[in-house]
């Protein structure tokens, strides 16, 4: 039997271990998120594809998004919504058609005060969710900036076509 020995730090269990404390909101960094963005952004045994390894890998992917999620949502909460920013384009970075990160962006960019950021980013989900797999982004999402306006336009109304 081989095995490694008890002081050998393995970056998935660290990755698993910040995870789950994200999630369970005790792993708010104190002043910059980066070093979790870097550690939770990594894929468990990239060009490994044995049926084992690809049931882990998304097990332990699914684990890190939500945990960038949380971590984003527990910055905008803490008035550091201009670092969700980066928090939630590291998500997207791994899974574009996650509009839950996208919602993250919109709130943090409505926390900020960038409007128009917030609209346009509604706009990205929309287009990217309709060119890959043919929806709108949800109600919810438009919901969110119903009623911004921009220079030389109407208010926006949202394409939802159900």
């Amino acid at each position: 039997m081989i095995g490694l020995g008890d002081g050998v730090e393995v970056d998935v269990r660290s990755s698993i271990e910040v995870a789950r404390a994200v999630i369970h909101g005790i792993a708010v960094p104190a002043v910059d998120p980066t070093s979790q963005i870097q550690l939770l952004e990594r894929e468990l045994l990239p060009d490994w594809y044995e049926d084992w390894v690809i049931v882990e890998r998304e097990r332990v992917r699914q684990l890190r998004l939500s945990a960038l999620e949380a971590l984003a949502s527990m910055l905008i909460e803490t008035g550091r919504a201009a670092q969700a920013i980066d928090v939630g384009m590291a998500v997207l970075r791994t899974e574009p058609l996650r509009e839950s990160a996208h919602r993250l962006l919109v709130d943090a960019h409505l926390a900020v005060g960038n409007r128009s950021e917030a609209l346009r980013q509604v706009q990205i989900c929309d287009d990217v969710l309709r060119r890959e797999l043919g929806v709108p982004a949800s109600e919810s999402l438009w919901a969110r900036v119903a009623g911004l306006h921009r220079p030389g336009r109407r208010t926006v109304q949202h394409r939802f076509a159900g």
